[in-house]
């Protein structure tokens, strides 16, 4: 069989076999949604009377719907997890490194991120730090929703040179994810994504978890107090009796 591509036309030909045209498949180009239309023209030759000899049918005509579709996000396989020690000022929230960035190819697409977390640990925006406002909070539990245009990939989720992460989490006041310290679920961090393109379609969402190491520190105690009660008393009165 032989197909022959040229000027937006496709020739399907085999010199000894009837062909079965049920399986011919359209492949669109990617990320391509919107109409197709297609005309078919059948013909048959002998093998004495070569391209000249063929007959052709009356073209037939067919069009084609590509319907919208968002991309499927990925997470990469083994994502690192999350550390750092309590009480620290910042701890780096890498979320460009959860994500397999080669899946995104429609760049007029938004990746929306959910981040949910230990309420008592805040997401920071920046290196002016500013504070997310969650999208809920519920049983301790608070809920982060970042947006990532496609086309805007690291601006979105680094920031200087060489790029760093823009996001840092801050852990309140003696949280930490083990020992005498710790608090229901500030040992992982559940990750949500789902694509919406320019249309406003939605794909799937896809959920992965990340571990979130908060290694508890020691709190340096005050100084003690120490209080001296001084007693004087007369010499004379000092024996026993």
């Amino acid at each position: 069989m032989l197909i022959t591509p040229q000027k937006n036309e496709w020739e399907v030909f085999s010199t000894n076999t009837q062909l079965d045209f049920s399986t011919l498949a359209f492949v669109p180009p990617s990320n391509y949604s919107g109409i197709v239309n297609l005309t078919f023209e059948s013909f048959s030759q002998t093998l004495s009377g070569g391209v000249a000899g063929r007959v052709y049918t009356s073209p037939t005509s067919a069009s084609l719907f590509i319907a919208d579709a968002a991309e499927l996000p990925s997470f990469v396989a083994s994502p690192a997890a999350v550390t750092g020690l309590e009480d620290a000022a910042s701890i780096a929230f890498d979320l460009g490194a959860v994500l397999d960035k080669t899946k995104f190819t429609d760049l007029g697409e938004t990746v929306n991120i959910e981040v949910q977390l230990a309420s008592a640990i805040q997401i920071f925006k920046g290196s002016a730090a500013s504070a997310l406002v969650p999208a809920s909070v519920s049983s301790g539990v608070a809920t982060y929703i970042i947006p990532v245009p496609v086309k805007d990939w690291n601006s979105a989720l680094y920031e200087g040179t060489p790029l760093k992460p823009l996001y840092s989490l801050k852990p309140g006041l003696d949280v930490a994810s083990s020992g005498g310290t710790s608090i229901a679920l500030a040992d992982r961090i559940k990750i949500k994504a789902t694509s919406v393109d320019s249309s406003g379609v939605t794909s799937q969402a896809v959920e992965t978890t990340l571990n979130l190491n908060i290694t508890p520190v020691a709190d340096k105690p005050a100084a003690p107090n120490v209080l001296r009660a001084a007693t004087t008393i007369d010499e004379a009165k000092s024996s026993c009796h």
